[in-house]
């Protein structure tokens, strides 16, 4: 028996978002005022505008969900995994 034949017509493009948020850093560019939590929400807003079907995030903060409003809206957390610098989560919009 073998494994059956793809054909390309089968397959469905995905868009992929990675990114290195520096999740407890901010730019040396950014306001003083500019907090780490105004930088986290304008990643999701920008994940959202987006939409890609899968999202990592680099050097994010903690293994737990970082992006709640994110999850709550349009993807499932898959999880994380510890990198040189902090973690790595991974996300996956619902559905998909």
């Amino acid at each position: 028996m073998s494994a059956p034949r793809v054909v390309l017509d089968d397959l469905a493009p995905v868009s992929v978002l990675t990114w290195n948020i520096d999740g407890v850093g901010k730019s040396r560019l950014a306001a003083e005022s500019f907090s780490v939590a105004e930088k986290m929400a304008v990643v999701q807003l920008e994940i959202l505008r987006w939409a890609p079907e899968v999202v990592a995030l680099q050097e994010c903060a903690g293994e737990g969900v970082g992006l709640e409003a994110l999850c709550k809206q349009r993807y499932d957390f898959v999880g994380a995994a510890a990198a040189h610098r902090g973690w790595v989560h991974l996300y996956v919009k619902k559905g998909v």
